[in-house]
């Protein structure tokens, strides 16, 4: 049940390695069989793959919800998703391969760095460093990991010196525990003992600059057959249907302003806000936020803006505590950097906290009226995929926005968002899809109604006796039909 038991559960190796970090992070504190649990759980409720793509997608509840029986697990819920994020931005979704990057990932340290090593990518005679040694001294030595990883190394004048030293490592309010790491072997003879030295380490550079979004396939993927029937028939629908992204999508929000800069940000923060919040929810936040701020919503009204008054204003939406402080560090950011506007181009928006690649499309489109590329969200992504435009499906929105922006004419980027949530929202559901009611049933879509089931439910209904007096009767008698409707985009469609 320790962490190499983890990486077990899954195929592809890039999710083995991540699915032992995960472990490894979840066992501080807590016996083995615990965290084994946990780390099931955990799988199960991303959908059954520990990849960094499904931890991300997953929202906060999910996650605490499986691995509460973990020490520390309301922390360690904020550390996984955090790191998961520096995985997917800076690491190409894997795990880094030293000691210094990963210690630099929230809530792992010197332990769980090298243990992560061993056992994701199996890197051998590794003893706390990735490629150089410690230097022993009379006095306490230090590397060079920040502050709150540092490893210290304790060694006395007169101790005896051999081939190990005990390491002290404070985890980030976590834990302490006792490690053994190698040293050099001690120069025999009478020559001066040396001060301690910082050597810099070969391979643990930090990335400097954000990786740019990726624009294209290098191969363009192949156009569906009969796409162009499908969307004008989503389209038909669409036209009799009034979907809340319709009347309160983050389009909405610049209505209420009047300066062109102000429209801009509104947009921006409408955004920031909706992510995993239904359309109404949003909607009526960004308007208690604009009361809140004094009618209007400018980036200099947000920097003097109180945490506690925005936290107020957006507690209603999911994770607003979280999203109170990238609003604030995003409208800092705008006056520093980009003259209180929102910036033109997508890898200066998703250099922004909170934001990525799927606002950043949309608030071109809605701010700046630029068509640089698709929006894409869960019903993008669930609905594209259950129409099988995607071979293979796709995994997450960024490669369902590429598959797309390959083979979509240009002039339909702007509006299959807004189209597609709101059929989404409606008509193809997560849950439950009105497959019934839907024009595509007829041969356009390959997931409609696979097949349907029927369970038996124990009702209560009472039968009088034929004779006058006699005893009441209870039968079950009510059933219930499901539809069986598959999902390509999920890794349990097949199950």
């Amino acid at each position: 049940m320790g962490a190499g038991a983890a990486q077990l559960g899954e195929t592809i190796p890039k999710n083995q390695r991540f699915a032992t970090l995960v472990s490894l992070m979840l066992s501080s504190q807590t016996k083995d069989e615990v965290t084994s649990a946990a780390v099931r759980k955990l799988r199960e409720a991303v959908g059954g793959s520990l990849s960094v793509d499904a931890v991300l997608a997953t929202n906060d509840d999910a996650v605490s919800e499986a691995i509460c029986k973990v020490g520390f697990w309301r922390r360690k819920t904020d550390y996984i998703k955090r790191t998961a994020r520096r995985l997917q931005d800076e690491y190409d979704g894997d795990i880094p391969k030293t000691v210094d990057e990963l210690c630099s990932l929230p809530g792992v340290g010197p332990k769980v760095a090298i243990i992560a090593l061993h056992v994701g990518w199996k890197i051998e005679h590794l003893s706390g460093s990735p490629v150089s040694t410690l230097t022993p001294t009379s006095e306490s030595s230090h590397t060079t990991l920040r502050r709150s990883k540092r490893i210290k190394v304790e060694s006395g004048p007169s101790e005896p010196r051999d081939d190990a030293r005990s390491l002290l490592v404070k985890f980030e309010g976590l834990e302490e525990t006792t490690l053994q790491v190698a040293v050099d072997a001690p120069a025999t003879g009478t020559s001066k003992r040396k001060p301690a030295t910082r050597v810099k380490r070969e391979g643990t550079t930090s990335p400097k600059k954000q990786k740019p979004i990726k624009q294209a396939l290098e191969t363009p993927h192949p156009t569906p057959a009969r796409w162009s029937e499908a969307y004008n028939a989503i389209k038909e629908m669409r036209s009799r249907i009034v979907a809340p992204v319709d009347t309160m999508g983050c389009n909405r929000a610049q209505l209420e302003e009047t300066i062109p800069q102000n429209q801009r940000f509104a947009t921006l923060i409408s955004l920031m806000l909706s992510s995993q919040t239904k359309d109404e929810v949003t909607f009526a936040a960004v308007g208690k936020l604009r009361e809140a701020v004094g009618g209007s919503l400018s980036v200099d009204a947000l920097v003097r803006a109180d945490d506690s008054v925005i936290s107020d204003a957006i507690c209603k939406v999911a994770f607003w505590r979280r999203k109170t402080q990238y609003i604030k560090q995003a409208a800092q950011r705008l006056c520093d950097d980009f003259d209180s506007d929102v910036p033109k181009t997508v890898d200066e928006l998703c250099s922004l906290p909170g934001v990525g690649p799927k606002m950043a499309f949309l608030c071109l489109q809605d701010a700046w009226k630029l068509n640089v590329g698709i929006g894409v969200d869960v019903h993008v992504h669930r609905i594209t995929n259950r129409l099988g435009w995607h071979k293979p499906p796709t995994k997450n929105p960024e490669e369902t926005r590429l598959n797309l922006q390959s083979w979509l004419p240009l002039e339909l980027h702007p509006e299959i968002n807004a189209l597609l949530v709101g059929f989404g929202q409606t008509i193809c559901l997560p849950v439950g899809p009105r497959c019934d009611t839907c024009k595509l049933n007829d041969g356009l879509c390959p997931s409609a109604r696979k097949g349907t089931t029927t369970r038996v439910k124990t009702g209560k209904a009472v039968v009088a006796a034929a004779r006058k007096a006699g005893p009441e009767v209870e039968i079950a008698i009510e059933t219930e039909t499901v539809d069986s409707v598959r999902d390509p985009s999920s890794p349990l469609s097949d199950a």
